[in-house]
């Protein structure tokens, strides 16, 4: 899995500044390798935020990048904008992009591919080429060979967007992937994807009212002029208005307009016939995730075992207001959304005090027989009996000593014994709950970080143990 570190970007194009989403905590994000795009603004100049709201709501949406992580299994990745497996992408984040003409529109993504980003004193500078031979990219195309479209994720700090996105990361849809291009910026390759909307049926939520709506269904047909490079002899379409480029990395007559190179200040617009075009796929094709993950099965009463599963650890959407709740106290879930309060307790776990012997070893009818291993400077001393006890003493260090006490089923099985105090923990509230690690709490730098390296929280990072005080 791999992600991409994309933040605002100044006016020159080859530095990027830590943005915090719109709707999130006011604290500063992690140098989270997000990939998407940004308007240029310059160092002097903040965001423009004074776009419309979207005309509908996102599908899942997400409070925290820790909820989202925990929650939809095509986007895991508490850091990073692009997850991989296998070879093929799962799920795409779009945040902020320094690069060139970012797009998006009801049914169209243009945007950076992932990498190529250092973090430098707290800030993210693009510090070399991207290949064909990154991972982004060769899983991009392969997703456009094996014909794999994914989920998109439009984080709030996205200012490219046409509307303001209502919540931090908010679910766009499913997008095909059908085309990458080369592009120069800043001195280095870059390579731009394009995304198509895998049901464009116009109910687009992330654009406003009012949004200019395709008439009739889509055209596959009509395609932009198409040209054969004089050099490499590929042929790519007309993508900018200003005239034909070559976008091709390797070809030496890469990013020239005309017989003259590109520079990042050359003007280019995309060409509208080639922005409208669209790319069929087999209509039988349906995307391998869901946008709404499917909700844990809980069992029935005669195998409670389920809250101990790695599939009760998982987040769920909240079938009221849709948002990634992730599971934080041990008896349940607890949405947080305000004036939605929806909760949901699995019933609690009663272990067959069997299964707990067959994983962790006999169950002695006698005196047991001892399992530790004694090494220097410890010093076994000797054995007794108390009834059904066997009890070890050992010499830790001079004038200090333990006592081992090894129990027995017939202890074990007493009224108020071991099995009756298990039997009560398991049914009772411990108050268990997983707490926030230090990466989500204020400011974190890694005792690995270099000095002068500005590293930031991902918030709503939680430990993946419960845990709880408890005062006697």
């Amino acid at each position: 899995m791999i992600g991409s570190s994309d933040t605002l970007a100044p006016a020159t194009n080859d530095v990027q500044q830590i943005d915090v989403p719109d709707g999130a905590s006011s604290r500063k994000r992690s140098l989270s390798n997000e990939s998407g795009s940004t308007k240029h603004v310059s160092k002097k100049q903040k965001p423009d935020d004074s776009r419309p709201a979207c005309r509908g709501l996102p599908p899942v949406w997400a409070a925290t990048r820790g909820a989202l992580a925990e929650t939809l299994d095509y986007f895991r990745l508490r850091q990073g904008g692009l997850q991989t497996n296998d070879g093929f992408i799962r799920g795409f984040l779009i945040a902020l992009d320094n690069s060139e003409r970012p797009h998006i529109d009801a049914e169209l993504i243009l945007t950076r591919a992932s990498g190529g980003m250092e973090p430098v004193g707290g800030i993210l500078k693009l510090a070399k080429d991207q290949t064909p031979k990154d991972t982004a990219i060769k899983s991009f195309m392969a997703n456009i060979e094996y014909k794999i479209a994914c989920p998109v994720i439009l984080s709030a700090a996205c200012r490219h967007c046409p509307a303001k996105p209502p919540h931090p990361y908010s679910i766009m849809g499913h997008f095909k992937p059908v085309y990458l291009w080369w592009e120069r910026s800043n001195g280095h390759k870059v390579a731009k994807f394009r995304w198509e909307s895998l049901y464009p049926d116009g109910n687009a939520w992330w654009v406003p009212e009012g949004y200019p709506a395709r008439p009739g269904a889509p055209d596959y047909i009509t395609k932009a002029e198409r040209e054969m490079c004089p050099v490499c002899g590929e042929i790519h379409p007309y993508i900018f208005n200003e005239g034909f480029v070559c976008v091709n990395e390797a070809c030496d007559n890469f990013w020239t307009l005309r017989g003259k190179k590109l520079t990042d200040k050359t003007e280019l617009t995309y060409n509208s016939v080639w922005l409208a075009e669209r790319t069929e796929w087999p209509a039988i094709i349906v995307p391998p995730f869901s946008l709404i993950p499917k909700p844990p099965e809980v069992n029935d009463a005669n195998d409670l075992t389920y809250s101990t599963m790695r599939a009760a650890y998982k987040g769920i959407v909240c079938p009221q207001c849709h948002c990634c709740v992730s599971r934080k106290k041990m008896d349940g879930y607890y949405c947080e959304t305000p004036d939605c309060g929806y909760i949901q307790r699995p019933p609690p776990p009663i272990l067959n005090i069997r299964t707990i012997e067959q994983a962790h070893g006999s169950q002695w009818l006698g005196h047991p027989i001892p399992r530790h291993l004694v090494r220097d400077p410890v010093n076994r001393r000797e054995s007794t009996w108390d009834h059904s006890w066997r009890i070890e003493t050992f010499d830790v260090v001079k004038g200090c000593l333990v006592k081992q006490f090894h129990s027995n089923e017939v202890i074990n099985a007493r009224t108020g014994g071991a099995n009756d105090m298990l039997a009560q923990m398991w049914s009772s509230d411990l108050k268990l709950e997983r707490r926030l690690m230090k990466q989500s709490i204020g400011e974190y730098i890694p005792a690995s970080a270099k000095v002068g390296t500005n590293v930031y929280q991902v918030d709503g990072q939680l430990t993946d143990h419960f845990s709880g005080n408890f005062v006697s």
